[in-house]
């Protein structure tokens, strides 16, 4: 089973909904004597979570098709020293785990161990079965259902609903990451509460706002990766139900679903060890979508405007790094304007991996692996080139700046836009006015625009020290 196919547990996501009792945790209240547990009458409360922990996981991956990966093993959760959670221990996780898989709830993988051979090795993997699901269902309390032929298949029922599917909820919003992306502990610090502040008082802050976007402008294969709670003005919960799904929360009016509210809340993942590396901010629903998508949120009724950094990362290494005003476009190489995806992927690969040989590997595997990378491959055959003359005319272009690629600025560049983000994010919210982020891109009402134009060069002139770029409505200005 390849890597990509298995998604690392969370031993933080549980399920709890808005009134405290989830159709998950009903389900664990109904079974917890039933399933086989060992020493049931112990530490009951802790082996509770373990079980809400393992679901909530197995559950969240269910439509993506991805196996989610649990250590078997007793030294993993004694070396991680449980991460201050009482319920993270071998005997609650991989326990509760056995118990479910014994029940018929989820299935195995067994992990995989090559004494010689480190690369091979593969750790154990679950993924919830129908059963579960269905399962899962039973805890739902059901009003009436309605028939609804809204772009949707016929045999899709839609179903009015007291008790909700709840949403997957986190405990930290400040993340740590290793070099291998394993979330690891750390000590509280200036960077770490000083993001838990601002994110506490922003997620608080967004979550006030309704922004929607329309059902019939998301595509399809979205649906189920978006965990939306949203609620009409009569209050009415709807939950997506079929055979081979688990529900999707949306409202209804008319027996149509219109729109949905977007989960804006933001949480801020750190790498390779350190809080001067990464820290951009993930996990809002809006950040899902494509930016055409994107282009149909409202907010409080009001049509809105995304504008982003140009050839962000380019530009910053000459400006930041090496005091350069650059005014060029970084990623037209040539002229050759299909080609400009291409570069700009492969750039970020330069200034990441190691290495000519490793920043063509990793372009090769994006263009498997990536949303945009057969697109990307077809544009590459269309001009008949190949990595390695990308790679070569990306460094010709950029002699200037040579030495930062294979250096692992990439992820450098990430904690100063962030830091940018935050900033302009900030801003925003003290005006009251609601601000959303991908990454170097923001999102505003329409009717803002111009002061978030004045606002993100502000931010980046303050840290960076030189004018910027920007695109708005597909113009660079």
């Amino acid at each position: 089973m390849k890597k990509k196919n298995i998604k690392w547990i969370d031993i933080r996501k549980y399920c709890l909904n808005k009134n405290g009792f989830s159709a998950i945790q009903k389900f664990i209240e109904e079974n917890y004597w039933k399933l086989g547990l060992d020493n049931p009458k112990h530490n009951i409360d802790q082996k509770k979570m373990a079980l809400n922990v393992i679901i909530s996981n197995v559950v969240d991956e269910y439509t993506s098709g991805k196996f989610t990966a649990i250590p078997f093993y007793r030294d993993y959760y004694t070396r991680r020293g449980n991460d201050k959670l009482s319920h993270n221990t071998y005997k609650f996780i991989v326990g509760g785990t056995k118990a479910l898989i014994k029940n018929g709830f989820i299935e195995l993988i067994p992990g995989v161990y090559h004494y010689k051979n480190n690369e091979n090795n593969r750790v154990s993997s679950v993924r919830a079965k129908k059963l579960l699901i269905d399962e899962l269902n039973k805890y739902i309390t059901v009003n009436a259902t309605a028939q609804n032929y809204f772009e949707v298949p016929e045999y899709v029922t839609y179903i009015f609903s007291e008790d909700e599917f709840a949403k997957i909820k986190f405990d930290c919003v400040v993340e740590l990451k290793d070099s291998e992306k394993n979330l690891i502990n750390y000590r509280p610090n200036r960077e770490s509460e000083k993001s838990k502040k601002f994110l506490h008082e922003y997620n608080s802050f967004i979550d006030t706002f309704d922004i929607l976007i329309p059902v019939d402008k998301i595509k399809p294969n979205k649906y189920k990766l978006l965990e939306i709670n949203t609620t009409s003005t009569t209050n009415t919960i709807i939950e997506y139900s079929s055979n081979t799904s688990i529900p999707l929360i949306g409202f209804c009016q008319r027996n149509y679903i219109l729109n949905k509210k977007l989960d804006c809340r933001l949480k801020r993942t750190f790498n390779n060890t350190s809080f001067y590396q990464g820290g951009r901010f993930y996990d809002a629903e809006y950040q899902w979508l494509s930016e055409e998508e994107r282009s149909w949120i409202t907010i409080n009724g009001d049509s809105t405007v995304e504008i982003d950094y140009s050839g962000l990362h380019g530009r910053m290494i000459y400006h930041y790094y090496e005091k350069i005003d650059y005014l060029d476009d970084p990623y037209l190489v040539g002229g050759i304007k299909e080609l400009r995806p291409a570069f700009k992927k492969l750039f970020q690969m330069c200034i990441n991996a190691t290495g000519r040989t490793a920043s063509i590997r990793a372009f090769r595997k994006s263009l498997i692996e990536d949303d945009d990378g057969w697109e990307i491959k077809r544009l590459i055959h269309k001009h008949n080139v190949s990595p390695e003359w990308l790679y070569d005319k990306l460094l010709e272009k950029h002699q200037r700046i040579s030495k930062h690629f294979s250096s692992g600025v990439g992820i450098r560049l990430q904690f100063i836009d962030s830091e940018i983000a935050m900033n302009i994010l900030k801003r925003f919210m003290r005006k009251g006015i609601a601000c959303l982020c991908v990454h170097d891109s923001f999102i505003v009402q329409e009717k803002r625009k111009d002061e978030l134009i004045e606002v993100m060069r502000e931010e980046y002139r303050r840290k960076i020290g030189f004018e910027c770029l920007l695109k708005v409505d597909r113009k660079i200005i």
